[in-house]
Protein backbone atom coordinates (compact mmCIF):
# COMPACT_ATOMS: atom_id res chain seq x y z
CA UNK A 1 0.00 0.00 0.00
CA UNK A 2 1.45 3.53 -1.32
CA UNK A 3 1.95 5.93 1.66
CA UNK A 4 -0.50 8.81 0.96
CA UNK A 5 0.31 12.38 2.66
CA UNK A 6 -3.28 13.18 4.47
CA UNK A 7 -3.53 15.48 6.97
CA UNK A 8 -6.13 13.76 8.52
CA UNK A 9 -4.82 10.20 7.96
CA UNK A 10 -2.37 8.03 9.87
CA UNK A 11 0.69 7.23 7.62
CA UNK A 12 2.56 4.06 9.42
CA UNK A 13 -0.99 2.72 10.84
CA UNK A 14 -2.74 0.31 8.47
CA UNK A 15 -6.44 2.18 7.90
CA UNK A 16 -8.74 0.96 4.58
CA UNK A 17 -9.26 2.72 2.26
CA UNK A 18 -12.88 3.87 3.67
CA UNK A 19 -15.40 2.97 6.11
CA UNK A 20 -15.18 1.70 9.75
CA UNK A 21 -12.41 0.20 11.65
CA UNK A 22 -12.02 -1.28 14.63
CA UNK A 23 -10.63 -4.11 17.06
CA UNK A 24 -7.38 -5.65 15.44
CA UNK A 25 -7.28 -9.68 15.70
CA UNK A 26 -3.53 -11.24 15.40
CA UNK A 27 -1.06 -10.44 14.30
CA UNK A 28 0.88 -13.59 13.60
CA UNK A 29 4.23 -14.20 11.23
CA UNK A 30 3.43 -16.77 8.47
CA UNK A 31 5.65 -17.60 5.81
CA UNK A 32 7.94 -14.09 6.11
CA UNK A 33 4.37 -12.14 6.11
CA UNK A 34 2.50 -10.69 9.12
CA UNK A 35 -0.84 -10.90 9.18
CA UNK A 36 -3.43 -8.55 10.57
CA UNK A 37 -6.67 -8.85 10.81
CA UNK A 38 -9.41 -6.35 11.69
CA UNK A 39 -13.08 -5.28 12.49
CA UNK A 40 -14.43 -3.07 9.11
CA UNK A 41 -17.63 -2.14 7.61
CA UNK A 42 -16.38 -0.95 3.95
CA UNK A 43 -19.72 0.97 3.12
CA UNK A 44 -20.11 3.16 6.17
CA UNK A 45 -18.77 5.25 8.88
CA UNK A 46 -20.87 4.30 11.84
CA UNK A 47 -20.59 0.40 13.83
CA UNK A 48 -23.20 -1.36 12.21
CA UNK A 49 -24.36 -5.20 11.91
CA UNK A 50 -22.78 -7.02 9.33
CA UNK A 51 -19.15 -6.50 10.49
CA UNK A 52 -16.33 -8.27 8.55
CA UNK A 53 -13.15 -8.91 8.70
CA UNK A 54 -10.33 -7.06 6.73
CA UNK A 55 -7.48 -8.46 6.48
CA UNK A 56 -3.52 -7.01 5.65
CA UNK A 57 0.25 -8.40 5.40
CA UNK A 58 3.51 -6.85 5.81
CA UNK A 59 7.14 -8.05 5.78
CA UNK A 60 8.55 -4.90 8.12
CA UNK A 61 5.20 -3.92 9.87
CA UNK A 62 5.40 -0.48 8.08
CA UNK A 63 4.14 -1.27 4.41
CA UNK A 64 1.22 -2.92 4.20
CA UNK A 65 -1.02 -4.48 1.27
CA UNK A 66 -4.40 -4.69 2.46
CA UNK A 67 -6.19 -8.30 1.22
CA UNK A 68 -9.76 -9.31 0.30
CA UNK A 69 -11.34 -9.58 3.32
CA UNK A 70 -10.92 -13.07 5.37
CA UNK A 71 -14.59 -13.14 6.48
CA UNK A 72 -17.84 -11.88 5.83
CA UNK A 73 -20.80 -12.84 7.31
CA UNK A 74 -22.94 -15.69 5.18
CA UNK A 75 -26.46 -16.11 5.07
CA UNK A 76 -28.67 -18.32 7.33
CA UNK A 77 -25.49 -19.46 9.22
CA UNK A 78 -24.41 -18.73 13.11
CA UNK A 79 -22.74 -15.30 11.38
CA UNK A 80 -25.65 -14.42 8.96
CA UNK A 81 -25.49 -11.10 10.63
CA UNK A 82 -21.48 -9.94 11.46
CA UNK A 83 -18.23 -11.78 11.89
CA UNK A 84 -17.79 -9.88 14.94
CA UNK A 85 -14.20 -10.03 17.32
CA UNK A 86 -12.24 -12.23 18.15
CA UNK A 87 -8.52 -13.67 17.70
CA UNK A 88 -6.03 -15.26 14.72
CA UNK A 89 -3.00 -17.31 15.97
CA UNK A 90 -1.50 -20.58 14.47
CA UNK A 91 -2.51 -23.86 16.20
CA UNK A 92 -0.13 -26.15 17.46
CA UNK A 93 0.13 -28.03 13.63
CA UNK A 94 1.62 -24.80 12.46
CA UNK A 95 -1.64 -23.74 10.77
CA UNK A 96 -3.23 -20.56 11.31
CA UNK A 97 -6.68 -20.42 12.82
CA UNK A 98 -9.01 -17.31 13.16
CA UNK A 99 -11.21 -17.33 16.66
CA UNK A 100 -14.12 -15.49 15.81
CA UNK A 101 -17.93 -14.73 17.44
CA UNK A 102 -20.72 -15.14 14.95
CA UNK A 103 -23.68 -12.96 15.49
CA UNK A 104 -27.57 -13.51 13.75
CA UNK A 105 -29.87 -11.06 14.63
CA UNK A 106 -33.31 -12.14 16.65
CA UNK A 107 -35.48 -11.09 13.82
CA UNK A 108 -33.65 -12.80 11.06
CA UNK A 109 -36.32 -15.25 10.15
CA UNK A 110 -33.73 -17.09 7.79
CA UNK A 111 -31.05 -17.55 10.72
CA UNK A 112 -30.44 -20.62 12.68
CA UNK A 113 -33.16 -21.16 16.32
CA UNK A 114 -32.09 -19.22 19.14
CA UNK A 115 -30.27 -21.45 22.40
CA UNK A 116 -32.04 -23.56 25.20
CA UNK A 117 -33.40 -20.98 27.92
CA UNK A 118 -31.13 -21.59 30.44
CA UNK A 119 -28.26 -20.28 27.83
CA UNK A 120 -30.42 -17.30 25.93
CA UNK A 121 -29.31 -14.25 26.90
CA UNK A 122 -32.26 -12.54 25.77
CA UNK A 123 -30.06 -10.03 23.61
CA UNK A 124 -31.31 -8.61 19.94
CA UNK A 125 -29.00 -10.75 18.84
CA UNK A 126 -27.66 -14.59 19.60
CA UNK A 127 -23.81 -15.04 19.64
CA UNK A 128 -21.75 -18.44 18.87
CA UNK A 129 -18.20 -18.69 18.77
CA UNK A 130 -16.50 -20.39 15.59
CA UNK A 131 -13.77 -20.17 13.81
CA UNK A 132 -11.71 -20.55 10.02
CA UNK A 133 -9.25 -22.25 8.43
CA UNK A 134 -7.05 -21.39 5.38
CA UNK A 135 -8.23 -22.47 1.98
CA UNK A 136 -4.54 -23.17 1.19
CA UNK A 137 -1.97 -23.11 3.94
CA UNK A 138 0.97 -23.14 1.44
CA UNK A 139 -0.02 -19.18 0.12
CA UNK A 140 2.04 -16.83 2.57
CA UNK A 141 -0.44 -14.39 2.19
CA UNK A 142 -3.35 -16.91 3.37
CA UNK A 143 -5.86 -15.10 0.64
CA UNK A 144 -9.02 -17.01 1.09
CA UNK A 145 -10.28 -18.85 4.36
CA UNK A 146 -12.64 -21.57 4.67
CA UNK A 147 -15.44 -21.04 7.66
CA UNK A 148 -15.92 -23.87 10.22
CA UNK A 149 -20.20 -24.16 9.56
CA UNK A 150 -20.42 -25.96 13.56
CA UNK A 151 -19.20 -23.65 16.46
CA UNK A 152 -16.58 -24.77 19.05
CA UNK A 153 -18.32 -23.45 21.50
CA UNK A 154 -22.14 -23.16 20.81
CA UNK A 155 -23.92 -21.83 23.56
CA UNK A 156 -22.12 -19.33 26.92
CA UNK A 157 -22.45 -21.19 30.90
CA UNK A 158 -26.50 -21.62 31.58
CA UNK A 159 -28.19 -19.27 34.38
CA UNK A 160 -25.29 -17.19 34.46
CA UNK A 161 -27.37 -13.94 33.78
CA UNK A 162 -25.23 -12.22 31.58
CA UNK A 163 -24.74 -9.86 29.08
CA UNK A 164 -22.83 -10.81 26.58
CA UNK A 165 -20.01 -13.59 25.41
CA UNK A 166 -18.01 -12.20 23.03
CA UNK A 167 -14.20 -11.88 21.44
CA UNK A 168 -12.09 -15.06 22.19
CA UNK A 169 -8.78 -14.27 22.78
CA UNK A 170 -6.29 -16.75 23.14
CA UNK A 171 -4.02 -16.21 26.29
CA UNK A 172 -2.01 -19.26 27.01
CA UNK A 173 -0.89 -22.05 23.92
CA UNK A 174 -0.52 -25.43 25.55
CA UNK A 175 2.84 -26.05 27.48
CA UNK A 176 3.67 -28.24 30.79
CA UNK A 177 2.46 -25.11 33.10
CA UNK A 178 -0.78 -25.54 31.97
CA UNK A 179 -1.09 -29.26 31.03
CA UNK A 180 -1.10 -28.47 27.76
CA UNK A 181 -4.02 -27.32 27.12
CA UNK A 182 -5.16 -23.71 25.10
CA UNK A 183 -6.29 -20.90 27.72
CA UNK A 184 -8.93 -18.71 26.06
CA UNK A 185 -10.50 -15.87 27.80
CA UNK A 186 -14.15 -14.72 26.60
CA UNK A 187 -15.59 -11.12 27.28
CA UNK A 188 -18.29 -11.12 29.04
CA UNK A 189 -20.60 -9.44 32.03
CA UNK A 190 -22.93 -10.37 34.37
CA UNK A 191 -26.05 -8.21 35.22
CA UNK A 192 -26.14 -6.10 38.28
CA UNK A 193 -22.92 -6.72 39.01
CA UNK A 194 -20.78 -5.80 35.47
CA UNK A 195 -17.78 -6.83 33.66
CA UNK A 196 -16.89 -10.21 33.55
CA UNK A 197 -14.08 -12.18 31.61
CA UNK A 198 -14.40 -15.78 31.46
CA UNK A 199 -12.14 -18.44 31.25
CA UNK A 200 -12.06 -21.73 28.87
CA UNK A 201 -9.55 -24.29 28.37
CA UNK A 202 -9.03 -26.78 25.57
CA UNK A 203 -6.39 -29.21 24.13
CA UNK A 204 -7.98 -28.96 20.80
CA UNK A 205 -9.47 -25.46 19.28
CA UNK A 206 -11.16 -26.97 16.44
CA UNK A 207 -12.51 -30.15 18.59
CA UNK A 208 -16.13 -28.23 20.56
CA UNK A 209 -15.56 -31.71 23.04
CA UNK A 210 -12.85 -30.58 23.73
CA UNK A 211 -13.48 -27.19 25.54
CA UNK A 212 -14.36 -26.55 28.95
CA UNK A 213 -15.82 -23.60 30.94
CA UNK A 214 -12.98 -22.97 33.46
CA UNK A 215 -14.68 -20.01 35.62
CA UNK A 216 -14.32 -16.08 35.60
CA UNK A 217 -11.04 -14.16 35.74
CA UNK A 218 -12.33 -11.56 37.00
CA UNK A 219 -15.62 -10.03 37.97
CA UNK A 220 -17.26 -6.67 38.39
CA UNK A 221 -17.67 -5.12 41.80
CA UNK A 222 -21.25 -4.83 41.53
CA UNK A 223 -22.65 -2.26 44.39
CA UNK A 224 -19.81 -2.18 46.59
CA UNK A 225 -19.02 1.59 45.96
CA UNK A 226 -15.78 0.94 43.77
CA UNK A 227 -15.38 2.52 40.38
CA UNK A 228 -18.30 1.33 37.51
CA UNK A 229 -16.55 -2.11 35.86
CA UNK A 230 -19.35 -1.30 33.13
CA UNK A 231 -21.64 -3.69 31.57
CA UNK A 232 -19.21 -6.06 29.82
CA UNK A 233 -15.84 -6.50 29.33
CA UNK A 234 -15.43 -7.18 25.85
CA UNK A 235 -12.33 -7.46 23.67
CA UNK A 236 -10.31 -9.24 26.56
CA UNK A 237 -7.26 -8.70 24.64
CA UNK A 238 -6.58 -5.28 25.90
Amino acid sequence: MALIAHEDKPIFHIAPAAGWVNDPNGPFMYKGQYHLFYQHLPEGCEWAFGLVWGHAVSADLIHWEHLPHAMVPTAKSLDADGCFSGCATVDTDGTPILLYTGVRLRTNVDAQPPPPPECDLNLPFIESQLYALPADPDDPLLVDWVKEAAPFIGVPPPNMNLTGWRDPFVVERPCSANDYEWVVLMGSGIKEVGGATIVYRTRSLKHKDSWRYDGLLCVGDGDTGAPDSGAQALGPNV
